[in-house]
């Protein structure tokens, strides 16, 4: 009995301290660490001495309780608020044509007008698809500047890779020629996680370049908490886009025997042309030749 009176007095003097809103937020399960701590524990009258002995380390654990209550509670309000923008994009995919080159979620909720919204919306508001309204839309034109600003990244790691090969001509950033230099049906692509061929633009819809790993958790970014909620990340974070220095003598290859010139033929030219090609190693009597377009070919 003197052991549960002594309780109930260390609960009456934390709240006297302040703390009664903390007790009022956790349950029982979660205030563990303090009812079972050893100060807590012993049968016996509280006096003012013992009070004074122990109320700082009962204050320290609950700092402790609160700081955790604040990060589950900053994570479940991102959480809704991410989710929102996840089905807003959602929304949005379906009414675009299905070839359309459209950011992750992470890269969506990275740009200012959304990024607003999740981030500077008070705690205890509510947020719903009417708070993104200005933010979509902006939607086609931040599409737009995302996609300029990753062509030039994209042309950012060709010239690095030029720079590494000797033998290969330097490539020039003019007004419109950067697009031409991506658009080349000799420009591949290398994915460095999965070591998938990949050419322009379905490059920037790559799963890789995209998707959460537990290496994107990084405890001095905040916005990793973001990314891990979503599974997504920034397009490209790590850098796991490279050039695929074979893929371009092969593709080279391919559009010579087309009749093309592969310093300037362009995916979309080789597609028009529709050509087949055979892999003679693959011709099997039971399966037959094995043709293919020149995308598979490369």
């Amino acid at each position: 009995m003197k052991s549960l009176t002594y309780v109930v007095s260390i609960f009456e003097k934390l709240r006297q301290s302040g703390w009664g809103d903390e007790l009022d937020k956790n349950d029982e399960f979660t205030l563990l660490s303090l009812t079972e701590h050893a100060s807590v524990k012993k049968p016996q009258d509280l006096t003012d001495r013992i009070w004074s002995n122990i109320k700082q380390p009962l204050f320290d654990i609950l700092k402790e309780i609160r700081r955790e209550r604040l990060k589950v509670e900053h994570h479940n309000r991102l959480r809704k608020r991410a989710n929102v923008v996840v089905g807003l994009l959602k929304a949005y995919t379906l009414e675009r044509p299905v070839n359309d080159i459209i950011p992750g979620p992470a890269d969506i909720c990275e740009m200012d007008e959304f990024k607003a919204v999740i981030k500077d919306t008070p705690d205890d508001v509510e947020v719903s698809q009417d708070a993104f309204e200005h933010a979509m839309g902006r939607l086609p034109q931040l599409i737009t500047e995302w996609r300029s600003a990753k062509d030039a990244e994209l042309v950012r790691i060709m010239k690095a890779s030029t720079a590494l090969a000797p033998s290969e001509p330097q490539l020039t950033s003019q007004p419109g020629s950067d697009r031409m230099q991506l658009e080349r049906a000799t420009t591949l692509f290398e994915c460095k996680q999965c070591g998938t061929t990949v050419s322009y633009p379905r490059i920037l819809m790559h799963h890789c370049t995209h998707s959460y790993s537990w290496h994107n958790h990084d405890v001095d970014d905040p916005r990793s908490i973001l990314w891990e909620i979503l599974l997504d990340v920034p397009w490209n974070l790590g850098g796991k886009v490279g050039v695929k220095v074979q893929g371009k003598v092969i593709a080279s290859q391919i559009v010579q025997s087309c009749g093309l010139d592969p310093d300037t033929a362009s995916s979309q030219e080789m597609d028009e042309l529709d050509a087949r090609f055979e892999c003679v190693k693959c011709f099997s009597d039971k399966s037959g030749r094995y043709i293919m377009g020149w995308r598979m070919a490369v």
